[in-house]
């Protein structure tokens, strides 16, 4: 049954159509099935494809579970329990490996709609608000990371900005930046210097929804 869905035409079809704007008027809601919807990508996931990007994804298999950063106020909220984040590269691996307790939960996870962990859970919801925005703008985890990626970047292309930058959307999207995509890039290098104009670039690709859904 899998292979019969997986591989139809139905399934295969692109978040794009030809006549997107005529179908569009008559089934809006794409309940006949004439465009593949777009997918948002689950937390564990965005965590992955962020410490991908940067370089710093750690892809060791097995071992005990880590324990991430979280806020100091829920880490010492505990009477028996004390949390102690890992280490620095042990934090860089794989989402699935992350410690979490029904009252403490990945902080990426949490805020990108991860299950509840005090009852069954058949099926995630997909939310859009806007503390995601604000995890992937403000939080630690995601400016550390993008001056990892604005280091990676920086190694790849050396110090031309042209190259840079289309290293940078090559990376992060798989394709090189539009003309107007180009031109806001480039008022970042006018003000900073190049590895702090790339590691708000970075931030600014991990927030677009290009980055974010499968299409």
């Amino acid at each position: 049954m899998h292979r019969l869905m997986l591989t139809s035409n139905t399934y295969r079809q692109s978040t794009e159509n030809p006549e997107y704007q005529k179908y569009a008027e008559i089934d809006p809601k794409n309940q006949l099935l004439w465009r593949m919807n777009w997918i948002r990508l689950e937390g564990e996931a965005i965590r992955d494809a962020v410490l991908a990007l940067s370089g710093h994804l750690q892809k060791s298999d097995g071992g005990p579970g880590v324990f991430v950063n979280v806020p100091s106020d829920v880490a010492d909220g505990f009477e028996f329990f004390k949390w102690f984040p890992s280490g620095e590269k042990e934090q860089a691996r794989r989402t699935i490996y992350t410690f979490q307790r029904r009252s403490v939960m990945n902080p990426m996870i949490e805020v990108f709609d991860g299950a509840n962990m005090s009852e069954v859970c058949s099926r995630r919801s997909t939310t859009v608000v806007p503390t995601q925005a604000f995890a992937l703008l403000n939080s630690d985890f995601i400016n550390g990371e993008a001056k990892r990626f604005a280091d990676r970047v920086v190694e790849l292309a050396g110090a031309d900005s042209q190259k840079e930058i289309d290293t940078a959307f090559l990376l992060g999207l798989g394709r090189l930046p539009s003309g107007p995509e180009r031109e806001k890039a480039e008022t970042l290098f006018g003000s900073e210097p190049s590895r702090a104009a790339l590691s708000r670039l970075g931030v600014v690709l991990f927030n677009l929804n290009e980055f974010l859904y499968l299409e």
